[in-house]
């Protein structure tokens, strides 16, 4: 079958900073939601009652950015706050990422993490988070929080009791005796020392990803607030900001490091300060996906195919809180471990077996079925390269027709790439019908930059489930059910 494609000329209209700010401020003002229980970000208030802290500070500079003013939108839990993303209260929130939340949500990146770990009485014989996971154990926890919403999704065989209010799940928990109260590990360390007779547990079960967030549907607007957190993170504001209102040393922070321009003749190069060995990188990776396995509930074996970075990157995006993670089939089988006996988690190492080709691991708490939604739902297209295989047949008709959109002055070098053209009266002429490619074979160099002029995509960026691990030793073969 005889295709002819011509790319047609387009413009494509790109909002102006009026259209965003009327995007996401469409009061006129930035309603900023604030959880107002969450001490890390909301330190206090200033002598005018408005909200300080990292959090209002992020969302003030975030409206300054839009040029309208700020009104803060004052929460007293979480769960409060995201329930209303379906209501027109708020424009821009500063809360933790959880999937549980992501249906009227869109997530920015963290720009920095909280720990969230355990308390138990000094008396309790438990002394790491994994421990707390068994029959028998009760947890406190404060309802709605990102760090409960995730024990109920992850925990098999302790009992979770959730409790409103932060200070009432830590008194509760004293109150009846229970094993262990979940909290992040500042406010638990808070409220241990007003209430002897708890300790921490060292580690963390999870790690809360505080981020900035809009409701769906705001693509231009969600688009220039992930662009402002990236900058806020690499021009060191954030972490300016963290050091002013004294939380740095409670959380893990996630920005990049401050960029100064200094000249290569004046830089200071320290001996002590050498670039990390290979060794030490892929320990680290293995470390990173070890720590994967223990956060999350399920892992997905993924296979690539046409992967691009900027697609790739977008993908991540649409995964938060989840994480994708590409690393050489090697490391992520030593990871995962190849045997019972090496194995980090239970039957992990059926995953591990199946690595192979280009693919990717994914690590989530979200369901088979919102996976599959989701790698189905992003699949665009890209020019294809040179070694891949043809999707379509494609044939340029005799004349000029089908090279009317290229300037005349390509002509030449449409000759090197092998079409059989003449340029008359300012017009390149095809002298006869010509094969670029055929489907189901193998593209040459040659003809992937002919498709690439023509603006012919024939790659197409996919990600295929090929087995599905869940904490618990569960495990499906996922590959053997496609098509």
């Amino acid at each position: 079958m005889h295709r002819t494609r011509v790319l047609a000329g387009h413009i494509v209209a790109t909002p102006c900073a009026a259209q965003v700010a009327q995007e996401m401020a469409p009061t006129g003002k930035l309603r900023v939601a604030l959880n107002m229980r969450n001490e890390l970000l909301v330190s206090g208030k200033s002598a005018s009652g408005e909200p300080e802290g990292l959090a209002p500070s992020m969302g003030a500079a975030f409206a300054e950015k839009l040029g309208v003013p700020v009104e803060f939108v004052p929460y007293e839990s979480a769960d409060k706050l995201a329930d209303d993303a379906k209501e027109d209260k708020w424009d821009v929130a500063m809360i933790g990422a959880d999937p549980a939340r992501a249906e009227f949500i869109d997530f920015t990146a963290p720009y920095c993490q909280i720990e969230a770990t355990y308390a138990v009485p000094t008396t309790s014989g438990l002394r790491t988070c994994a421990e707390v996971d068994k029959a028998g154990v009760r947890i406190a926890g404060c309802e709605g929080a990102a760090y409960v919403l995730w024990l109920e999704r992850n925990l098999k065989n302790a009992t979770l009791e959730k409790i409103k209010g932060h200070d009432a799940t830590y008194a509760h928990f004293k109150e009846t005796a229970m094993e262990a109260v979940a909290g992040l590990r500042p406010k638990l360390k808070k409220d241990g020392a007003k209430r002897p007779g708890t300790r921490l547990l060292p580690g963390k079960f999870m790690a809360v990803e505080q981020a900035a967030a809009t409701k769906k549907g705001r693509e231009q607007g969600f688009k220039l607030l992930s662009e402002f957190i990236e900058e806020a993170k690499k021009s060191g504001k954030v972490k300016e900001l963290m050091q002013k209102f004294k939380v740095e040393k409670a959380t893990k922070f996630t920005a990049l490091p401050n960029v100064v321009n200094v000249s290569k003749r004046n830089k200071v190069i320290t001996l002590t300060k050498v670039k990390k060995r290979p060794k030490e990188k892929k320990d680290e990776l293995i470390d990173g996906i070890r720590e994967s396995c223990e956060q999350f509930s399920r892992l997905f074996l993924v296979s690539i195919e046409n992967e691009r970075n900027q697609f790739m990157q977008e993908l991540r995006r649409r995964l938060r809180p989840g994480k994708l993670v590409c690393a050489k089939n090697k490391v992520m089988q030593t990871a995962l471990g190849m045997s019972p006996e090496s194995e980090c988690q239970d039957n992990v190492h059926k995953i591990a077996e199946m690595i192979n080709g280009h693919c990717a691991l994914l690590f989530t708490s979200s369901t088979p079925e919102q996976v599959e939604s989701t790698l189905a739902s992003y699949r665009p297209s890209d020019f294809a390269r040179s070694g891949s295989l043809a999707t379509d047949t494609v044939v340029l008709p005799k004349g000029t027709d089908a090279l009317a959109s290229l300037p005349h002055s390509i002509e030449a070098h449409l000759r090197q790439l092998g079409l059989p053209t003449v340029l008359k009266e300012a017009k390149i002429h095809l002298l006869g019908d010509h094969t670029v490619c055929t489907a189901g074979k193998e593209l040459s160099a040659d003809a992937a930059q002919v498709l690439k002029l023509l603006g012919i995509k024939q790659a197409h960026f996919t990600l295929s489930i090929e087995a599905h691990w869940q904490k618990g030793g569960e495990f499906k073969d996922c590959s053997a059910l496609e098509d």
